[in-house]
């Protein structure tokens, strides 16, 4: 229906399970240049957002449990997990759809500040989204609600208010172009 009003408005469409990259076959796509197709990358959850999930001391790379119910029945993440689930599932659906790669959108992403080796967890999906040269909106900058992926903080969860050009920031700024 927005078609018949607006021909050139960008519609972003995102797929079931909170956008997860496992469910964009979910997505069917249309014959519309002005679609970008969309996902989120908190893959693992229990690692990535640590803080909400109560699920503290995982590190990056490392061993995460599929379910924080099951701590025996473990996955190492890697970078190479990463990339495996990425080409597995969204590169997979791009390609058997014919997608260009300026229609896919990774329209969250990030990792708490406080878990060890988050630095280098985002330098690696940085590189991948790179790689498949898909565009990318980083969650969630100087947000006052949440702050747990605000960057300039830092890894000290007591810091709450004094943003400053930390490490782990400056990583990230410099896939800023």
């Amino acid at each position: 229906e927005i078609r018949k009003y607006d021909q050139q408005v960008k519609i972003v469409v995102k797929g079931l399970w909170f956008a997860s990259p496992r469910a964009i076959e979910s997505i069917r796509p249309l014959s519309d240049s002005n679609v970008v197709y969309a996902f989120h990358m908190y893959t693992p959850p229990f690692l990535t957002l640590q803080r909400r999930f109560g699920s503290p001391g995982f590190s990056y790379p490392g061993f995460v449990p599929h379910w924080l119910n099951c701590p025996y029945d473990k996955v190492e993440i890697t970078r190479t997990f990463i990339y495996d689930l990425l080409k597995d599932t969204v590169y997979k659906w791009q390609m058997k759809h014919c997608i260009p790669s300026n229609q896919i959108l990774v329209a969250e992403f990030g990792i708490c500040r406080e878990v060890h080796g988050a630095c280098e967890y985002l330098t690696d999906v940085l590189a991948i989204f790179r790689e498949f040269k898909w565009n990318w909106l980083l969650f969630s900058f100087r947000d006052d609600e949440w702050d747990a992926l605000d960057y300039e903080l830092g890894t000290d969860m007591n810091n709450m208010l004094y943003r400053s050009a930390t490490e782990m920031f400056l990583d990230v700024a410099k896939h800023f172009h």
